[in-house]
């Protein structure tokens, strides 16, 4: 029974020793797949922060006035799209104020960049032309219309515009 006992107690102590590496191999295992966990969160939040942080700057110079801003990231993905999209809308943005701008400049200069009917109405009815200039677009108006053949060919907008009295 000596025997017995001994070999019993051998036995309990073998079976210890592996339930305590079957502890430490589990603690060891949730610690590696936590780091791993960790390490993948840390680079996929640098992979959206990255962009979003671009787009952040981007829009901000955007607001300042600076239109001939981008945002660089070029990913294949929503992000990347998003990004592409903003740049385009800031070249147009750009591209028409741009024309605007043109369009401005001409206007104080008295000259208009568009010489259609409804360019002289549009800028005759809200006041875009200098006063010195005034006179001379109206009889540039009506030589249009009279070249013509006395109708109108200012579309809707400029008809209502033009057929309004005040």
């Amino acid at each position: 029974i000596a025997v017995s006992n001994e070999n019993a107690q051998a036995r309990i102590a073998e079976k210890n020793v592996l339930v305590m590496v079957a502890y430490f191999v589990t603690l060891a295992s949730g610690i590696v797949a936590i780091a791993v966990i960790y390490i993948l969160i840390k680079k996929n939040t640098a992979d959206i922060v990255r962009p979003i942080s671009q787009l952040e700057k981007a829009s901000a110079n955007l607001n300042k006035g600076i239109l001939d801003t981008s945002a660089s990231y070029d990913g294949d993905d929503e992000l990347g799209a998003l990004c592409t999209n903003f740049n385009t809308s800031c070249e147009q943005l750009s591209s028409y104020v741009a024309e605007i701008a043109k369009f401005v400049d001409a206007m104080k200069r008295g000259k208009l960049t568009q010489t259609s009917q409804t360019a002289y109405i549009l800028a005759l009815r809200f006041g875009m032309l200098p006063e010195a200039y005034v006179e001379t677009a109206k009889q540039d108006l009506a030589r249009k219309i009279k070249d013509n053949g006395y109708r109108l060919s200012t579309g809707f907008v400029g008809t209502g515009l033009l057929n309004t009295s005040d």
